[in-house]
């Protein structure tokens, strides 16, 4: 049975329009591969339920492809991203990192401590893993927009930026 929380939402759903007709993934493909057709844009994003892309960008349906995930870090997002551009040929990826975020809170060696306490068989793994740790916001952008530029699985001639979502204001600020 499920929580009331899922009922609530299941709930949601069974009211949503029930006439939604999406195009196909195959012809919204064909058209972003056919010569001078569009090319489409990601935006990656943190999976902070305070931060949604759709809001912030007043996205209509299917303007962008969302990556949200925690810290909104492109070393989490690079296996989806790889995936969309190879299928929707992307022209622009916008990454946004926010003020006041769960990973400038908690360090990586609080999360594995914490891990390691619920899985202390996964301690080596752990010790292994990094958690997208953010120190500076700023400066966590410029990584991420690094790190998409020097991939060799991404399109060389992809638009690249990168944003700080203000949590008070709600603008964004392009960070280079």
């Amino acid at each position: 049975m499920p929580s009331d929380k899922v009922s609530s939402l299941l709930e949601r759903n069974r009211n949503f329009n029930v006439a939604l007709a999406p195009p196909y993934a195959a012809d919204i493909s064909r058209k972003l591969h056919s010569p001078g057709g569009p090319r489409g844009t990601v935006i990656i994003s943190c999976s902070d339920p305070r931060v949604i892309p759709e809001q912030y960008f007043n996205l209509g349906r299917g303007e962008a492809a969302v990556i949200r995930n925690a810290g909104g870090r492109a070393s989490d997002a690079i296996r989806s991203l790889a995936a969309l551009d190879a299928i929707a040929n992307i022209g622009t990826v916008i990454i946004v990192h926010h003020t006041d975020c769960g990973m400038t809170h908690m360090p990586d060696a609080g999360v594995r401590k914490m891990l390691k306490e619920r899985a202390p068989e996964l301690s080596e793994e752990i010790d292994g893993m990094q958690f997208g740790e953010i120190t500076d916001v700023d400066e966590s952008i410029r990584e991420d927009v690094a790190f998409l530029r020097k991939s060799p699985l991404l399109s060389r001639d992809l638009d690249i930026l990168g944003y700080s979502l203000d949590m008070h204001s709600g603008r964004l600020t392009e960070v280079e």
